[in-house]
């Protein structure tokens, strides 16, 4: 019975199927993953823009680095992934959203075994399975790219090897178990209390504190190992000031049980089920019941008092979810009998499960960030009634704005089929073994079918702004150079950039909706640029240049802007140069009254090559009646006829507005690959853009020159 419960809980939650994330917190373990799998770092390169918030999932490191916050196994699974499908032409992110189906399932699947292990009859086991993953917040993180799931399942597993298995093995396991969780989420170790009643009553004559010790150390060393590598220190996750326990737990506690928001009775009713049945589970296995309430308990002490207790941009108390199975454990031992107890007993038994699934269904089938998520803890929405954190969803659910992959295409025939899936599972716990053997394989052939095809639609969803982004990133691929350096700047295409950007080169995603910088970003910047590289910068849904964006205004001072930008489709390509080192080039002169030059420098040098791309650097001070505004400087190559070579042209310093007197003005020229052997001079030119007429110099001259070198070798 207990592969039937798994293929039953499988077949349920791959109608749920997305193919797509939903948070931040997925999007940085994600972005962890791509660089193990491509960078063969932990850095959280491709969505860093969320460290710019003390309390969002990623964070600065020491040098610069954006690093997540988050455990490293659900990263580590998603590299896995990008691994096996480099290359191959697999669709990425919708392979990796199926992850949490089977790890959830697995755990109703453990679930079922400990139920049985502890004593239970196949019928309560198969109640406390089902209630774990259908009526609880599980069935909706079944569907999520959280690490609740994960943790879920190394606790129950870790429990199951406590009782399975005697001796030093059963507590090595149970350590192991515990690492695994703790892999997931870090904060699991806390429970180290909750399963010592497994491990063993008499931990110093077996041995089995041993075992359990051993079997922690991978968790132990591992979150360590990743903390050294990343933050120099073993102790240090990167967590901010303030993320810490300073909820009072009569506030937080009460938060996660019964707040309209976020609380276990508004979100899964059917708990107090499972919450009466654990004097139940007493009478059958009191070391389980001991360990089950003190997993409850730990969760709810441990969360209660964290700031963030009630667990941002997520459905109902997520951080409740990796203890619900031991809550669920109840549920079987006080369902037992069920026909011969009374009617009020039964009607409380029938209501509460329904009610539970008919939210855990608005969770599961529904997108929840449509409805409005709380900004702190003391956020009106956590505490009003109804709240919109699950009324809103239930809405959507009404009117059949549904969000898996078969809704969102109208095919109706999927849920169907994996309605079968789940029947024939059912079915299957009741035939003699070939029977069960047979039917099962069906029902599972049925889900993996589905889902499958589910996950080939989820793959050839294509946005409009996506062809954009396609197109650009071709384009930047045939350019680019080992050398170089890439900044993404798409605010919400995360996703699509994790599933198609492949450059090896040092990459930055400022994926937000502004191009603000935080002051910690010029580091994490500097670490990109090396002198005499190129930094490209990809940019969608921002016109250029904008005198508003600090990144721009940050480029433009400190690169060489080699000039026209490439447009695709609403999604720009630019080219700075990185200077090396600056020889003062000792120009000065007098532009008219709005511009007077006061220094002038180049990193090139007296014999270049073609094809090859250098900076100058202006120092400008502007007034007088025309002012900058009105003025565009061209810094031109001329060869020895007089003919233009190059140019790039310009507001003095981009347009941005610079602190202090003068303006640091700079641009980035390229020579052609055909350039042959000869004189070439380097000029600036200074102009009205409106008609073109020249700024003239003192001596009534239109062109200043700046440098005169040589072009030497062949064409590159």
């Amino acid at each position: 019975m207990g592969a039937a419960i798994f293929l039953v809980l499988l077949a349920i939650y791959s109608a749920g199927y997305a193919g797509h994330v939903y948070s931040a917190d997925d999007i940085s373990s994600l972005s962890v993953g791509w660089s193990i799998a491509y960078q063969g770092d932990f850095e959280a390169r491709l969505d860093a823009w969320t460290a710019r918030f003390p309390d969002q999932s990623n964070t600065f490191g020491p040098a610069g680095e954006v690093y997540s916050k988050k455990g490293p196994l659900l990263a580590f699974l998603a590299a896995f992934v990008y691994r096996i499908t480099s290359g191959a032409g697999l669709p990425v992110t919708p392979l990796i959203t199926t992850l949490n189906l089977g790890v959830t399932a697995v755990a109703g699947w453990l679930l079922f075994n400990l139920s049985r292990q502890a004593g239970f009859g196949p019928r309560q086991a198969a109640a406390s399975a089902l209630a774990w993953g259908l009526l609880t917040p599980a069935l909706a993180y079944s569907r999520f790219f959280f690490t609740e799931p994960l943790a879920a399942l190394g606790l129950v597993a870790a429990c199951l090897s406590a009782l399975r298995f005697s001796g030093w093995a059963g507590s090595f396991g149970a350590g192991l178990g515990l690492s695994f969780a703790a892999l997931a989420r870090p904060a699991a170790l806390a429970l180290v209390p909750a399963i010592l009643p497994l491990v063993a009553p008499r931990l110093w004559a077996s041995g089995r504190l041993l075992g359990f010790s051993l079997g922690l150390l991978p968790g132990i060393l591992g979150l360590g190992l990743y903390n050294a590598v990343r933050f120099g220190n073993p102790l240090v996750a990167g967590l901010s000031p303030v993320e810490t326990f300073s909820t009072p737990p009569w506030v937080g506690i009460p938060g996660l049980l019964w707040s309209p928001g976020r609380g276990l009775l508004f979100f899964a009713p059917a708990a107090l089920i499972g919450l009466a049945g654990l004097p139940f589970a007493w009478k059958v296995h009191r070391r389980l019941a001991v360990t089950s309430a003190l997993m409850v308990l730990g969760h709810l002490v441990l969360y209660g008092t964290w700031y963030g207790w009630h667990g941002g941009h997520a459905w109902g108390p997520r951080f409740l979810v990796p203890a619900l199975p031991f809550l669920a454990l109840g549920s079987g031992p006080l369902l037992g009998g069920w026909a011969e107890r009374g009617p009020v007993f039964k009607a409380i038994t029938v209501t509460l499960p329904g009610l539970s699934l008919i939210v855990q269904a608005a969770g599961f089938l529904t997108d929840f960030n449509r409805a409005p998520q709380p900004r702190g803890s003391t956020d009106p929405l956590l505490w009003e009634l109804p709240s919109p954190a699950w009324t809103v969803p239930l809405e959507l659910l009404l009117r059949g704005q549904l969000d898996p992959v078969w809704a969102r295409h109208g095919l109706w025939p999927v849920p169907v089929l994996l309605g079968g899936a789940a029947t024939l599972a059912l079915v299957a716990g009741l035939r003699n073994f070939r029977g069960r053997l047979l039917v099962g394989l069906v029902g599972l052939a049925l889900t993996l079918a589905a889902l499958g095809y589910q996950i080939g639609v989820a793959a050839s969803e294509t946005a409009p702004h996506e062809l954009g982004l396609a197109e650009a990133l071709s384009a930047l691929q045939n350019q680019v150079r080992p050398q170089d350096a890439v900044i993404l700047a798409a605010p919400y295409v995360q996703t699509w950039l994790l599933d198609h950007y492949r450059l090896p080169n040092p990459t930055l995603g400022l994926t937000e909706d502004s191009l603000r910088l935080e002051p910690r970003f010029r580091l994490t910047l500097s670490r990109l640029l090396k002198p005499g590289g190129q930094l490209w910068l990809l940019v969608q849904g921002f016109a250029f240049p904008d005198p508003a964006a600090e990144l721009d205004a940050e480029l433009h001072r400190e690169l060489c802007w080699t000039g026209p930008v490439n447009s695709f489709g609403g999604v720009r390509i630019t080219r700075f140069l990185v200077p090396g080192n600056f020889q003062n080039l000792g120009v000065q002169a007098a532009f008219g009254q709005s511009l007077r030059l006061r220094a002038s420098a180049w990193d090139g040098t007296g014999v270049l090559a073609p094809g090859d791309a250098f900076c100058v650097r202006l120092e400008w001070e502007t007034g007088g009646p025309d002012g900058p505004a009105n003025a565009y400087v061209s810094v031109q190559v001329l060869d020895a006829t007089g003919k233009l070579i190059a140019q790039h042209d310009g507001p003095p310093g981009a347009g941005f507005d610079q602190p202090g007197p003068t303006v640091i003005d700079n641009h980035g020229l390229l020579l052609p690959d055909h350039l042959t052997d000869g004189t070439f001079y380097l000029t600036v030119v200074v102009y009205n853009p409106a008609t073109f007429e020249r700024h003239h110099l003192e001596a009534g001259r239109d062109r200043l020159t700046l440098a005169a070198f040589r072009i030497k070798g062949p064409a590159r």
